[in-house]
């Protein structure tokens, strides 16, 4: 006969004869065996009614009431939300990784494009043949030449050629035209070049940029749709920043020049070519730039490039480069004639990058903010009267004594600073 366990100190009863039934079949198939019992029953007893109840059949319907009593509390369990711990094999596997994707911070306006790289990993056991799907959602309808996407791997030595792409509502998209083949357990590099060139060389656009992109890539097994993987980020687009160091506020028109540092600073991942540095001020200023040996270089203004009243002078340029995540500078001084204009006047700073060939500085441009400063007139000296002088007495000299040398006027040049000065110069 079956025999059940007693409570345990835990509290909890077994709701299964020992050694009796099988462990569940599987995670969601449980099974609930009736017991087989071999008993002997007694002989047929004389006709009539019988007043007594065999020990074995009360044990026999005692242990088939708790059978029952038992399926019904295991499948009620089940009903109400219970969980049964499913064999370990049968555990959820972790996600298998095939596409790891690594953007740049910040892709550079009108620059050259920044580069992604593309990490395909083959996790499974046979050869995989893959290809990788981009898009890019620039937010609005762009002209045509304003976003590029380029791809290169070892296959085609490193050199980058275009993504064929389509445009729509705002969003580029193609498939990248190589297939990635990846042996099991390895993992292989593809590259692509996103850039905002925003018409290109001796075209750029003038009208606007981009803010940003939302850049996505999705890995597909060659034949299929299917995703294996897919990485989507939104990169921030900057252009150049032009910047100054603290420009003195005043200048003396027909005076000495103001100096100070005027700079362009990359904080993006993309190379600058055919790019200018260009500062602006009032028509007639004086511009240079200190040269390595210490010397002075003059620039001549663009023509007609200043507009009305003010002068613009390429720094640097047309075809200047300035490399990602750098910085490049001049010592610059610039002076105001005689007969300026008094008052507030400005100097201005920009990075123009593809410069139209037919219309000098303009294209992509990117300013800093203005450093404000005021032309004065000289400072006039006021008029001095010379003190009346007495003459001091003299006295005849001896036989013996020489006469005492005369007092003379010098005029001497002050130790080349410019500056002309009187002395006076005695007898030893």
């Amino acid at each position: 006969m079956p025999r059940f366990s007693h409570l345990p100190r835990s509290g909890r009863a077994e709701i299964f004869p020992r050694n009796h039934l099988q462990p569940p079949a599987g995670p969601h198939v449980y099974q609930v065996e009736r017991a087989r019992e071999t008993r002997n029953r007694p002989a047929a007893s004389p006709a009539g009614p019988q007043h007594h109840c065999a020990q074995g059949d009360f044990a026999m319907r005692k242990n088939s009431s708790l059978r029952a009593r038992t399926a019904a509390v295991l499948v009620a369990g089940l009903l109400a939300g219970g969980v049964l711990a499913a064999p370990a094999a049968l555990a959820a596997e972790p996600a298998k990784q095939y596409l790891t994707t690594t953007m740049p911070e910040a892709i550079g306006l009108g620059g050259r494009p920044a580069g992604t790289s593309n990490a395909i990993s083959n996790p499974g056991t046979t050869v995989l043949k893959a290809q990788l799907k981009v898009t890019a959602d620039i937010g609005f309808q762009a002209p045509a030449g304003w976003f590029v996407i380029n791809f290169s791997d070892d296959a085609n030595g490193g050199t980058a050629k275009p993504v064929p792409l389509t445009f729509a509502n705002g969003v580029y998209s193609g498939t990248v035209p190589v297939t990635v083949t990846v042996q099991p357990g390895q993992i292989e590099i593809l590259h692509l070049l996103v850039g905002t060139p925003l018409g290109g060389p001796g075209n750029g656009a003038t009208n606007g940029g981009i803010e940003s992109v939302k850049l996505r890539t999705t890995l597909v097994a060659e034949g299929t749709t299917e995703p294996l993987g897919e990485v989507e980020r939104t990169v921030p687009v900057r252009g150049i920043t032009p910047v100054f160091s603290p420009v003195p506020g005043q200048a003396v028109a027909g005076g000495a020049g103001i100096e100070f540092e005027s700079g362009l600073t990359n904080n993006t991942r993309s190379d600058y070519d055919r790019l200018s540095d260009v500062l602006y001020t009032a028509a007639g200023a004086k511009v240079e730039t200190r040269l390595g040996d210490g010397s002075w270089k003059t620039l001549a203004a663009v023509p007609g490039a200043g507009g009305e009243g003010r002068a613009a002078f390429r720094l640097d340029g047309p075809g200047a480069e300035l490399l990602a995540m750098r910085s490049a500078g001049h010592r610059v001084r610039v002076s105001y004639p005689a007969g300026t204009p008094l008052g507030a006047t400005e100097i201005g700073h920009c990075a123009i990058v593809n410069e139209r060939v037919d219309r000098p500085l303009v294209g992509t441009t990117m300013c800093g903010e203005q450093a404000k400063v005021t032309v004065v007139a000289p400072t006039t000296p006021a008029p001095t009267t010379p003190a009346p002088t007495t003459p001091a007495p003299t006295t005849p000299a001896s036989a013996t004594t020489a006469a005492a040398a005369p007092v003379t006027g010098a005029l001497q040049d002050g130790a080349g600073d410019g500056v002309l000065w009187f002395g006076r110069r005695r007898s030893a």
